[in-house]
């Protein structure tokens, strides 16, 4: 049975659905999860507007999904909450700009991302999400067939590594990069999970290369893919409004934030799930 009140609403873009009728600070009910679940892996990303969630709405609502993932830099310095907030300002630079799909470099990357809008700029600071299927689906079959086999290497990059030793200092980056510098290895074309559809498993700055190849050659096929899904007929691009929450999936998408709006302040409250 479906719940009457819940309204899903396609966006006139590559993938996403805005949806309506529903107060995520309250308890999900079973069917009306369900119908969450189903469009949200029909549609890769929901948003609605108006959720005020608290730290522990947050965490409920992403434990109906999964279980929610500590990020492995706050892991190392001991930390134990799996809600994270993305502050950037005057005193603090955007660092998601770039095409990612979050933490990639691990063995089993998260599953959905969830993010709950709490500062927005006055200007600028969307979001864009990529649809990995539709990626996939532009590829001639010559490249797909070339891609079949291939296995990408991902690590956190040298970028990454400056942020982590600027925020944590050089002892703190060292032991990183013993514990993640091998990364991990992902086959490049895969099937979803659950959908069972063919998508490109891109990640942005944290594929360092292909299993097998030289990185010359690794990185102009990588950075053809990319260009590929840097095409806007891949996209949605969501203009956030205060309390607004995204729901995405992070296997069959990529994602990047507008950093136009900086040094203004923009504060985001996120988790992913496993």
């Amino acid at each position: 049975m479906q719940d009457p009140a819940l309204k899903i609403h396609p966006l006139d873009a590559a993938l996403g659905a805005r949806v309506d009728g529903i107060d995520l600070r309250k308890p999900l009910g079973e069917e009306t999860f369900e119908q969450l679940r189903d469009a949200l892996f029909q549609h890769q990303a929901l948003f609605f507007r108006g959720q005020r969630l608290d730290d522990e709405q947050h965490l409920a609502l992403a434990r109906r999904f999964g279980e929610p993932q500590l990020n492995p830099v706050v892991e190392m310095a001991g930390g134990k909450r799996t809600l994270e907030f993305v502050k950037t300002g005057p005193d603090a630079k955007p660092k998601a700009d770039g095409w990612h799909t979050d933490v990639a470099y691990l063995q089993d990357p998260p599953t959905l991302g969830i993010l709950n809008a709490q500062i927005i700029p006055a200007k600028g600071g969307d979001t864009t999400w990529c649809n990995l299927y539709s990626v996939y689906e532009t590829l001639p079959q010559e490249l797909r067939d070339q891609l079949t086999d291939a296995v990408v290497e991902h690590g956190p990059n040298d970028v990454f590594y400056a942020a982590v030793l600027g925020a944590m200092g050089e002892d703190f980056g060292v032991r990183f990069k013993e514990r993640y510098g091998g990364g991990a290895e992902h086959a490049l074309l895969q099937r979803h999970h659950v959908t069972g559809r063919p998508f490109v498993y891109l990640s942005g700055g944290f594929m360092l290369g292909i299993v097998g190849q030289e990185r010359a050659e690794a990185a102009a096929l990588l950075g053809k893919l990319m260009s590929i899904a840097d095409d806007p007929r891949h996209h949605i691009r969501w203009k956030w409004q205060v309390d607004d929450l995204a729901i995405w999936d992070e296997r069959s998408t990529m994602h990047r934030a507008d950093a136009s709006y900086w040094p203004e302040p923009r504060l985001m409250r996120r988790c992913t799930v496993s």
